[in-house]
């Protein structure tokens, strides 16, 4: 067709995961853009890297975990401890790992399903790594000084304002 997908493939040797991309010949015949294509699966954009299964995006099976995520965050919010409060976020995205880690789903007129989650890439990886032997390239974007300074002086005349009215509203 007009567009491709590579699937992704992770290289051991780099230990990164190359791929997964869509390249079209024009803007117009990305997956999604409007017209459509009258192809209704070239029409949406997959989301792969999760497991044995590729979907569309929005589809209910991805609806459905993240529906899941959320209804733990509600749980936790209603009926959550203060400390389990404080990491809400980090608890729900664990049950919704959880929820997908157990799950299956099964395309039409397939005979065996498809699991969310795998321990492929886990088990493809080293066993040790040292932090130190891999050099990142680190570097100061310069424009993007001036901007920080603005906001780091913005951000500190709010605090002291905050703080003032703190102290005199509790009399300290």
């Amino acid at each position: 067709g007009i567009c491709a997908y590579t699937d992704p493939v992770f290289d051991p040797e780099t230990n990164m995961t190359r791929g997964d991309r869509t390249t079209c010949e024009s803007f117009m015949d990305l997956p999604g853009i409007f017209p459509a294509q009258g192809d209704v699966d070239m029409s949406t954009v997959k989301c792969s890297g999760n497991g044995e299964v590729v979907l569309p995006f929005g589809s209910p099976e991805y609806v459905g975990l993240g529906f899941g995520v959320f209804g733990t965050l509600l749980l936790i919010e209603m009926f959550g401890s203060p400390f389990l409060r404080n990491c809400e976020v980090a608890v729900a995205l664990l049950v919704g790992f959880l929820i997908a880690g157990v799950s299956s789903y099964t395309p039409e007129g397939a005979s065996e399903s498809l699991r969310f989650v795998t321990p492929d890439r886990i088990n493809q990886a080293p066993a040790i790594t040292f932090l130190w032997v891999e050099t990142f390239p680190l570097s100061v974007y310069a424009p993007a000084i001036f901007p920080l300074l603005l906001s780091y002086v913005i951000t500190a005349v709010e605090t002291i304002g905050d703080v003032t009215a703190s102290c005199e509203a509790s009399k300290v």
